[in-house]
């Protein structure tokens, strides 16, 4: 996740990437409310989980963006398997979190 973030970094301008990653960490954190949340229902955790995915996407977090999909998939088809899958989505929200962290704080862009 680091190496694919830091090409797609090249590609922004710091204060851009500063931004997006924001952006994308506050999705995380709010996926992870609506995971343990268990009177939210499956379509809006799915939707979480398709806006979380689309910003791992386009930062290079691909493991968060790809158990997303899938997440997002088995919420809308109502899969049976949705409960393992929405564990591997926490764990896999909470590594890119901390990632995500790392970078952001290392830029030192001040908020806006």
């Amino acid at each position: 996740a680091r190496a694919a973030f830091e090409d797609i970094r090249g590609t922004l301008s710091p204060a851009h990437a500063s931004e997006h990653l924001r952006a994308l960490i506050a999705r995380g954190e709010d996926l992870l409310c609506g995971l343990r949340a268990p009177w939210l229902n499956a379509g809006e955790l799915a939707d979480s989980a398709h806006k979380v995915a689309g910003g791992a996407a386009m930062l290079g977090f691909l493991s968060l963006a790809d158990v997303g999909r899938q997440f997002e998939l088995a919420a809308d088809a109502g899969a049976a398997e949705l409960p393992a899958l929405a564990e591997q989505l926490v764990d896999a929200v909470s590594a890119a979190l901390t990632i995500m962290r790392q970078e952001l704080a290392g830029m030192a862009i001040p908020a806006m």
